[in-house]
């Protein structure tokens, strides 16, 4: 009998050296002898640890000594890595940070019995989430409870997600997609972010070998136009979809077009006109303006309400074009900038101004897209050059009359 023990022994020792060598991995669970001894310290201690505190100490020796036994029969400490099994996030955070204190032996992250679905991924992502950001972990594994007829893939695709979307490593070219909102009637977006997700992944073999650098790719699939520039500015491929008043791009192209040129034609006949010579009186000398008899506030009360008619269509054909009537749109800073400085930058008080101010802003911005971020700094580095040097603004330029050969140049004096 005593021959069978010792011979089940050896057995015993040589299926765990075995088991360590091939999965390299020494996966603690609380040594209950080990936890009855530290609760019966700490009930006799002046100042008593709580019992969740004890366990998570429990555990933490539990490894370190299950690695230093590993290390005794003969595996190497460079082919340990040490597993806590714990089901609860703060009890995995709090064991792998003293884990990661007290050694440095590589350490596998992983929520044991972490539940099903969107439960387990939102606590293994919170628990694993921070550990990573410390920088403490080495492997990684995500367990869920699959559905019925679930496929267990899942758990990896979950696990390549997290690293990704924390900036680690990358898998697959990422998809960025909106949630949808108020300015969303349908779900077209929504099935094409599935469909290229699907896509991406299903064709991710090939790519790899072909195309190097793919998976550090971005792909924007936004719902509207008003998240959508934004987004897709930032990666590589991006996708916005019209929100609710918009029709296509062409339509409000034509639209936009339609309304500039209106406008234009409108503000061309009323400046032409005997009110519109009063108005520019006004502008530049209202005293002298009033002492011929004008009434100076009824045309200045008139001018507003012509400005008030134009910016509100203007407004409204944005709300048209953006699909939302949302403050942050219509009275956006950076919208209303480019406003001013469009006015100013073609030259003030003037028609053609605030059209060229507006050509030189969209051809130079699309002109230095490359620059990122820069290209704000560059344009505005034109414009200032432009106001510096012409103080009429590009219209000023365009309109200079040309001297003619029988003009005489201002300066000079007849018969010299």
């Amino acid at each position: 009998m005593l021959y069978i023990s010792v011979e089940r022994s050896i057995l015993s020792v040589a299926a765990m050296v075995l088991y360590l060598v091939l999965s390299h991995k020494v996966s603690s669970a609380v040594d209950q002898e080990l936890l009855s001894k530290l609760m019966d310290e700490n009930s006799k201690s002046e100042n008593p640890l709580e019992a969740r505190e004890v366990t998570h100490e429990a555990m933490v020796q539990s490894a370190l000594l299950s690695a230093a036994r590993a290390q005794e029969i003969g595996l190497p400490k460079s082919r340990i890595i040490l597993s806590a099994k714990v089901s609860a996030v703060q009890d995995l955070i709090a064991c792998y940070k003293e884990l990661a204190r007290r050694s440095d032996y590589a350490l596998h992250l992983g929520l044991t019995e972490a539940g099903m679905g969107s439960k387990g991924v939102v606590a293994s992502s919170a628990a694993m989430g921070v550990l990573l950001q410390q920088g403490i972990g080495d492997t990684i594994r995500v367990s869920l409870t699959p559905e019925p007829g679930g496929d267990r893939t899942r758990e990896v695709i979950v696990a390549q997600e997290m690293l990704q979307t924390m900036g680690l490593r990358s898998f697959v070219p990422l998809v960025t997609s909106c949630p949808g909102c108020g300015r969303t009637t349908s779900t077209v977006f929504q099935e094409l972010a599935a469909k290229i997700q699907g896509h991406i992944r299903e064709r991710m073999p090939e790519w790899r070998e072909t195309y190097d650098g793919v998976e550090e790719m971005n792909v924007a699939v936004m719902g509207c136009i008003v998240n959508g520039p934004g987004e897709s500015k930032h990666a590589n491929i991006g996708i916005s979809l019209p929100g609710i008043l918009s029709i296509n791009s062409m339509v409000n192209y034509y639209l936009a077009l339609g309304f500039a040129a209106t406008s234009a034609i409108i503000l061309l006949v009323v400046t032409a006109s005997p009110v519109g010579l009063i108005l520019q009186a006004a502008a530049q000398d209202p005293v002298a303006a009033e002492s011929l008899g004008f009434n100076i506030v009824k045309y200045k009360v008139l001018a507003f309400a012509l400005s008030a008619l134009f910016s509100g269509l203007a407004g409204a054909l944005l709300v048209f074009y953006m699909g939302t009537a949302s403050v942050s749109v219509v009275v956006a800073i950076s919208v209303v900038l480019q406003i001013i400085i469009a006015a100013i930058i073609g030259g003030r008080r003037t028609i053609l101004g605030p059209i060229l101010g507006s050509l030189f802003i969209i051809i130079t911005g699309e002109w230095l897209q490359s620059l990122g971020q820069l290209d704000y700094v560059a344009v505005s580095i034109l414009a200032l050059i432009i106001l510096l040097f012409f103080p009429d603004g590009i219209a000023g330029i365009v309109l200079r009359k040309r001297p003619s050969k029988g003009d005489t140049p201002v300066g000079s004096r007849a018969g010299s």
